[in-house]
């Protein structure tokens, strides 16, 4: 039994690996929202002509208008750590059940297609057919495909393997999930100067949100996502 089933063992509630569960629920609203194109509320940064073209001109309550998408980002940041946190909760690891016959791709090539093809498997699946090394190594091809034309499908994976990691793990795995949070940092700073696929946009602030809130690395945080 590694950290995460110590930690969340005794949780009572129902197996999240049910259909109709929280996190089932919760894919199949991000799934709504990417047909629908819709996503993470932003603000794309401000360049220096835009600032002095507003000193020259009349006064339009930018300052106000800020103030209002910052507390609108901040209140999104929140709302998906308290779901994150929230789903944390109901996961009873020793309670879930292995798949019938799970696909269990062997090379990055094979996971790439799974992955960025197919929505993910329930929660059970990341308990029960991949090992936790597997996992970790799922975080590490994430990290590579993370683009500003990432898919919902990329999205959903990315979600519930992160749902799968406890916040207690030793230095290397951290160093892990780090690097996923500074890749899409990174792509969020881009993110701001130039198009970007609703869905991708939405996915690179959760993952900086959930990697700086939950996860602790919260000098991530401020580069590209506002919160």
């Amino acid at each position: 039994m590694d950290d995460l089933e110590r930690g969340y063992g005794q949780v009572q509630a129902l197996p999240v690996s049910e259909e109709g569960s929280p996190v089932q629920e919760y894919l199949r609203e991000v799934r709504r929202q990417a047909e629908q194109e819709q996503s993470v509320f932003y603000r794309a940064k401000r360049s220096r002509e835009d600032d002095d073209e507003e000193e020259d001109g009349p006064e339009r309550g930018a300052g106000d208008q800020e103030e209002i998408e910052d507390s609108v980002a901040s209140q999104w940041a929140h709302n998906v750590v308290h779901t994150f946190t929230s789903l944390k909760l109901v996961i009873v690891p020793d309670r879930q059940t292995t798949p019938p016959s799970p696909y269990v791709p062997e090379t990055a090539n094979q996971w790439r297609k799974y992955v960025l093809d197919t929505s993910p498997p329930q929660l059970a699946y990341f308990y029960t057919a991949i090992d936790r090394p597997t996992v970790f190594k799922l975080v590490v091809y994430f990290t590579k495909w993370l683009s500003l034309s990432a898919n919902a499908n990329l999205s959903q994976w990315v979600w519930m393997v992160l749902l799968r990691i406890d916040s207690s793990m030793d230095a290397s795995e951290l160093a892990v999930i780090r690097d996923l949070g500074k890749k899409a940092g990174k792509l969020c700073s881009r993110a701001n100067t130039e198009n970007t696929d609703p869905v991708a946009r939405g996915t690179l602030d959760m993952i900086v949100v959930v990697v700086a809130h939950y996860y602790g690395q919260r000098d991530l945080l401020g580069t590209g996502l506002i919160v």
